[in-house]
């Protein structure tokens, strides 16, 4: 008997276990990946909104500034049209 007919066997055994195993690695990488890959989208879009939400506080503050200046200027202008009026009466 020669060495392939008497270890040909444990041979095919040993390479298909190789190449099963090698298989279940390359399928757990690749789910691995696309749940980080998945993870960091997720990341991404919950900054994304946060970022959104900022600028439009923002947003919503330079409006508010901008409306009290308004508010302010006219009442200075109500003041000083107050004060020509007492100024003309003297």
């Amino acid at each position: 008997m020669n060495f392939l007919e008497e270890h040909g066997g444990k041979f095919v055994g040993v390479l298909a276990t190789f190449i099963a195993t090698g298989i279940l690695w390359m399928v757990r990488t690749v789910f691995t990946n696309q749940k980080q890959l998945e993870l960091l989208e997720q990341k991404q879009d919950m900054q994304h909104d946060a970022a959104i939400k900022g600028l439009t506080a923002v947003s919503e503050d330079i409006s508010e500034i901008k409306n009290n200046n308004s508010s302010a200027v006219e009442a200075q202008e109500t003041m000083l049209r107050i004060m020509r009026e007492i100024r003309e009466q003297k």
